[in-house]
């Protein structure tokens, strides 16, 4: 997917076939969807440039092939030590820098292809004032070199379109020709397509562009079209770079939002735990509060220490002499608070309180000494004994605290 975004998808073809009464115009529009080129449309036998914009979509990138009048080919043996040429071998009395040069090595043979600079930028002028990026400029019948394999043409020599292409024993090229009216006389096919001879060099120029950065292409040595490449590979580069650190950036956020996520989805659990928990605890402060109140209640009250009361109260009427009347036995009593006083009711803690009557203290005096001797008894005193104006039996108050 990245390789889709970081290429040239889709190219335009476009050759110019010049001869002595003018050009002859091709192009075909071809494409590139993951393995598979798809050939688009086709234009052949116009006679100038502005076909092209007329035909094709402005702003498209154009792999330009000019073969023809104007175009030279020289074959320089390669055999022995010698690795380079002289120009002025091939073009006496030439300026190389009049010239656009292009080289294809072919095993022992290197063909060299040059056009004037001034010729060949009438033809780039013409398609960049169109609207159109020209990204190689190719000469001759050399760009095939990079698609013989997809031909039908399985024999030691290549005719179309008036060029004649003719292979060693090896596949090397070992010479060319060009003349207008030669052709092979039967169809010609790409692949399982068939398509017109003079479509196949427009092919041919517009393969070396989609594929340039997988093969070596042939191409000659332009200054600005060369930079038009150049520009786009690396701009293809950082685009790429771009979109992996888009791509690491997006990944990195998305862990980040699950890993927020699943902590939030903890932090809330746990915050569900917390309330839970803190509930279950006010539940216990509120009953252990409860209980605190009930406890001080009862213990204010007196219930629930020392011996049980009944039994207690049991013991010291066992002990009572018949001369005494009881008239009422409080068990741990309210305090009389003063008047004025603001504290709550309280009671006297661990008292029995006896009220009753006798008529004589003695009886009273004897019961006393009886229930000192009760294992539980801390203290008995009798608080008050006295005879009443209008009653024969004596009223009294005992005070026991267990």
């Amino acid at each position: 997917m990245l390789e889709a975004l970081t290429r040239i998808n889709q190219c335009i073809g476009v050759s110019v076939r010049r001869h002595d009464d003018g050009s002859r115009i091709s192009a075909l529009g071809l494409s590139r969807k993951g393995n598979q080129l798809d050939l688009l449309k086709r234009l052949k036998n116009a006679t100038n440039l502005k076909g092209i914009g007329e035909e094709f979509e402005k702003g498209s990138y154009v792999a330009l092939h000019v073969a023809g009048k104007g175009v030279v080919t020289k074959i320089i043996d390669k055999s022995g030590s010698q690795t380079g040429y002289d120009f002025s071998s091939l073009m006496p009395g030439a300026d190389p820098a009049d010239f656009y040069i292009q080289e294809y090595d072919a095993g022992p043979r290197r063909f060299v292809s040059m056009i004037r600079k001034s010729e060949a930028d009438l033809f780039i002028s013409s398609l960049t004032d169109q609207g159109f990026r020209v990204v190689i400029l190719t000469l001759a019948a050399f760009p095939v070199a990079k698609i013989s394999e997809q031909l039908n043409q399985y024999d030691s020599i290549i005719r179309f379109d008036g060029h004649e292409i003719t292979r060693d024993e090896q596949g090397y090229w070992f010479d060319y020709k060009f003349k207008g009216d030669m052709s092979e006389g039967y169809p010609i096919k790409i692949g399982m397509e068939t398509v017109d001879e003079q479509l196949v060099l427009p092919y041919a120029a517009a393969f070396q562009a989609i594929l340039y950065g997988d093969i070596d292409p042939v191409e000659t040595t332009h200054p600005v079209i060369n930079e038009h490449m150049r520009n786009f590979i690396s701009g293809a580069a950082l685009k790429k770079k771009g979109i992996v650190l888009l791509g690491v950036f997006f990944l990195l956020l998305l862990v980040n939002t699950l890993c927020f996520l699943e902590l939030n989805r903890s932090n809330s659990s746990l915050q569900d735990q917390l309330s839970r928990q803190s509930t279950q605890t006010a539940d216990l402060n509120a009953i252990a509060e409860k209980t605190n109140a009930e406890e001080k209640l009862v213990s204010l009250m007196g219930y629930g220490k020392g011996q049980k009361k009944s039994i207690m109260v049991d013991q010291l009427a066992a002990l009572m002499p018949q001369e005494i009347r009881l008239s009422r036995i409080s068990i741990n009593p309210p305090t009389v608070n003063h008047p004025g006083s603001v504290k709550g009711p309280s009671f006297q803690d661990l008292t029995i309180l006896i009220n009753g009557h006798c008529p004589s203290i003695l009886p009273v005096n004897e019961w006393l000494a009886r229930v000192r001797t009760l294992p539980w008894l801390k203290q008995a005193e009798l608080k008050d004994y006295g005879l009443a104006s209008s009653d024969k039996e004596g009223a009294f108050t005992i005070t026991i605290h267990y």
